[in-house]
């Protein structure tokens, strides 16, 4: 499910409901769904660079 909307702040908690439409009309509403927006993405809490899968010209990492 994709939701666009131009008019949600960074700093805000929102609730959300869905419900789906087809030929037959629309489903029951959803559970509400609290979705909060940051200014910034979080930093993972863990980051790690996995030695056995990294080389001279790649690196992997790993995260939580």
């Amino acid at each position: 499910m994709t939701v666009d909307d131009d008019a949600l702040n960074a700093g805000y908690i929102y609730t959300l409901k869905s419900r789906a439409e087809n030929e037959f009309g629309f489903s029951e509403y959803s559970e509400e769904l609290s979705v909060g927006l940051s200014s910034y993405p979080a930093p993972p809490a863990s980051l790690a660079k996995v030695n056995e899968e990294s080389g001279a010209t790649y690196i992997t990492l790993q995260w939580s």
